[in-house]
């Protein structure tokens, strides 16, 4: 079969490139160069154009194809009395694995594929330090922060963030990339240079509806704490602690694309919370 194709090509080729079938060959060749360079570089701009409209599906194929369960799998185990304060607070939620991480900074502890906690070294060092001196006051922080991980593993906000980012990428992008195809858009040219720009809005606009959801879903674990003065008062000390710790306050962009609230406008909510149940708890005159 091999040798039948080469030497119908050859055959080809010999007679393109006699006298009188010389300007023929000349044309047959620019096409199809011509032809190849089109379709590299329309190829080379589709790549382009997926690659930035469908980047925020990449937390799923992480997920599916076991790559962040072998990463979580790769880290140490959590201190026993620690492993133990822990499950204790997010009863009666099953917690499959207590990990620590070294990337995770200051109190920061969160919830990965849905039974699994991640906390920081720093987190653990306050928490056994706590339990070891007593420390009411910080062993309320952490109780906090752990209250708020359950409301996220009571919602099961974590399958619902995979929800998310496997569909609504998927939607902008189509809606794009269908209005990218209109009438307007219709010469080989304009098709190729738009891809990247319709990529770009497209991942725009999924990280702005991700980040959106996002900030709802941390307000509402936020919400859902009960109206426990020892839980919200040190829920808002961490809240404080954290904002300390920022250099400089996030612009109107980096607001949109937070994928958390403000901590003013989470302490703030808190400051009412603590107010109203102040209140309800003082004595009638």
């Amino acid at each position: 079969m091999k040798k039948v194709i080469f030497l119908t090509l050859s055959l080809i080729a010999s007679i393109c490139t006699t006298q009188p079938m010389q300007p023929l060959g000349s044309k047959i060749g620019q096409w199809g160069i011509k032809s190849i360079a089109k379709k590299g570089f329309s190829g080379f701009m589709t790549q382009l154009q997926y690659g930035l409209g469908l980047l925020p599906v990449l937390p799923v194929i992480r997920e599916l194809s076991g790559y962040s369960t072998k990463v979580t799998n790769t880290l140490f185990d959590a201190d026993e009395e620690v492993s133990s304060f822990i499950r204790s607070q997010l009863a009666p939620s099953s917690i499959e694995k207590i990990k620590l991480d070294w990337k995770l900074g200051y109190n920061n502890m969160g919830v990965k594929h849905g039974n699994c906690i991640i906390i920081s070294y720093s987190a653990q060092r306050k928490i056994k330090n706590a339990l070891k001196e007593q420390n009411e006051q910080q062993l309320n922080v952490a109780k906090a922060i752990l209250a708020h991980e359950h409301n996220h593993i009571k919602n099961n906000d974590y399958a619902y963030k995979m929800l998310a980012h496997s569909t609504i990428p998927i939607i902008s992008f189509t809606a794009i990339e269908t209005a990218a195809t209109m009438k307007p858009f219709q010469s080989f040219i304009l098709q190729q240079l738009i891809k990247v720009p319709s990529g770009l809005l497209a991942l725009t606009i999924s990280l702005t509806a991700l980040n959106a959801l996002s900030r709802h879903r941390e307000q509402r674990a936020d919400d859902q704490i009960p109206n426990n003065l020892d839980l919200l008062i040190g829920l808002k000390t961490d809240f404080e602690k954290q904002k300390k710790r920022e250099t400089k306050e996030d612009n109107l962009i980096q607001k949109i694309f937070s994928s958390h609230p403000s901590w003013e406008h989470r302490i703030e909510k808190l400051n009412q919370r603590i107010a109203l149940l102040e209140k309800s708890q003082q004595p009638a005159e």
